[in-house]
């Protein structure tokens, strides 16, 4: 057997799904999974703005890179440029809808106590839950990214993302719970969160979401000590001695 020692070629990393698709679609913007639009130059973030706009307003049909210039007051090649086309540009929307939320979620539960984590968890969700216009649009394109290979490469990242977001806010329980239980508990609050998010666009103003969600904090108070094995738990689990 031939030995290559030193003079075999270095391994290439093999590149995301995101990086495959903005090449694909020639974009000079590459988001970060973490922030989309962290240190996005302020022409594309201006896009980015108008596009979700437009989405919002009047939905995805309406969105094409002459629109969302015009919307942005920019040139259409400043579009292209940044994006590369219409699919490039919906990636990026997808990417930071609701994004910033979570973003900023994730850094304010690092200095809140075990004490008001509870209280905390259920305000948020109440809160992402209820803002109607990132809703509008991450529902408006998601059944676009189911359909598209790469956008639902990335949606399955994202969804990812927002688990381990998630699995920050329960950090005081989670890391004591069987991993199949706190993964299933993580996709079942993804599912409350998408669910109430549909109520909230259907229903409108008539929408009380401060309702079903004080009752799945009674559920959570009751669960969590036990599923976490916590002294006190209910039903002989946890350390009672």
């Amino acid at each position: 057997m031939q030995d290559l020692g030193d003079d075999s070629p270095p391994r290439r990393k093999r590149p995301s799904p995101a990086e495959l698709r903005h090449a694909a679609h020639g974009a000079q913007w590459h988001a970060d999974l973490d922030n989309p639009l962290s240190g996005m130059p302020q022409p594309a973030r201006h896009l980015v703005e108008a596009a979700k706009r437009i989405i919002a307003r009047d939905g995805l049909a309406s969105l094409s890179l002459n629109n969302v210039a015009r919307e942005a007051g920019e040139n259409k090649a400043t579009t292209a440029y940044y994006f590369g086309n219409k699919e490039g540009l919906i990636a990026t929307v997808h990417e930071s809808a609701s994004h910033e939320e979570y973003v900023d979620s994730r850094e304010q539960v690092q200095h809140v106590s075990e004490e008001a984590r509870l209280d905390w968890i259920i305000d948020e969700m109440t809160r992402i839950s209820s803002d109607t216009d990132d809703l509008r649009i991450a529902f408006e394109l998601t059944p676009h990214a189911i359909r598209n290979r790469d956008l639902g490469d990335r949606l399955r990242e994202l969804y990812a993302w927002y688990a381990e977001v998630k699995r920050e806010w329960l950090r005081p329980w989670i890391d004591s719970m069987e991993p199949e239980m706190a993964q299933g508990l993580l996709e079942l609050m993804a599912a409350v969160l998408d669910g109430m998010g549909i109520q909230s666009l259907v229903k409108g103003e008539d929408f009380e979401p401060e309702r079903a969600y004080r009752v799945f904090k009674s559920m959570l108070e009751i669960c969590l000590p036990q599923f976490a094995g916590l002294p006190g738990a209910p039903n002989g689990q946890g350390d009672n001695d």
